[in-house]
């Protein structure tokens, strides 16, 4: 993965080779020079636009330099381009795309699979814009070669690293987390979305408390077990006198405080105890 984010962060320094100006009339800033494709390039054309990629085969792991040109007589619009793969299901970024491309201009894409079986994958790119429709479809092929390593399991070898980066909670895919040693699956939680600010009232382990629920089934996704924590501090006011004066309590990761929230004449007449934030939950 170093590797990817590495050839990622070098496609971005690309350009497609235009030449754009300041507000200085005078002034011309010339970019570097736009990707070139191999002499192997597969290619797809309409009578609007090209779609090709640098080569036929490739590793599971690897960067598809994805390029659409137009070869019509109208301008395209390259944020009217969508991505499908199949059977394999691809994610795709673009590269140095300007609004507009003009007729003989070209748009650069890079795609990577986030899970793939090896053999043919067809990478289709769809064109929709004010009324217009169309589409074209390559046919690469994914090598078998390290596919069967990248399988790697999470804690008690239950489940994969993949099916932790495809299993979804509160609208966000797991992540794999190294913890002392071992991989766990981590997943939003219940105060993921809180702020430092925010007054946590209720118990985020409440469920220990009462047994009605199986900690399992409330924290982790179906057919998933339930490893650890990840809490992050609050911060509540105290109320200090009968004038309105308050304080900061801070709510270490992990714990709670009796905090007063209203004064009387004398004492403090009305305490609440209030938690810290649970964020995160490790599951295998």
């Amino acid at each position: 993965m170093k590797k990817l984010g590495l050839l990622l962060c070098t496609c971005f320094l690309f350009s497609c080779g235009k030449k754009v100006t300041d507000d200085h009339d005078d002034k011309v800033v010339s970019v570097s020079p736009g990707l070139t494709a191999e002499e192997d390039t597969t290619v797809a054309q309409n009578e609007k636009f090209t779609l090709s990629v640098s080569k036929m085969d490739f590793k599971h792991d690897e960067v598809i330099m994805i390029t659409i040109e137009n070869t019509g007589e109208s301008p395209l619009n390259h944020l009217a381009f969508s991505f499908e793969g199949a059977p394999s299901s691809i994610n795709v970024t673009r590269i140095n795309c300007f609004d507009i491309l003009d007729t003989g201009e070209s748009c650069n894409f890079a795609a990577v699979y986030n899970e793939v079986t090896p053999g043919e994958q067809t990478i289709t790119a769809s064109y929709s814009n004010y009324g217009a429709q169309m589409e074209l479809s390559i046919v690469i092929n994914m090598l078998d070669e390290g596919i069967a390593d990248h399988l790697k399991f999470l804690y008690e070898n239950f489940h994969t690293q993949q099916d932790c980066r495809f299993t979804r909670i509160k609208q966000k895919d797991g992540e794999v987390t190294s913890i002392e040693g071992e991989d766990f699956c981590s997943f939003r939680s219940i105060n993921y979305a809180a702020s430092e600010r925010s007054e946590i009232e209720e118990n985020p382990l409440e469920v220990f408390n009462t047994n009605q629920e199986i900690a399992d089934e409330y924290y982790c996704p179906q057919d998933w077990s339930l490893g650890s924590f990840s809490f992050a501090k609050s911060i509540v006011k105290e109320k200090k006198n009968v004038f309105g004066s308050t304080r900061d309590v801070e709510i270490p990761p992990g714990e709670s405080r009796e905090v007063c929230v209203k004064y009387g004449v004398f004492s403090c007449s009305k305490k609440k105890v209030f938690y810290s934030r649970l964020t995160k939950v490790h599951c295998y």
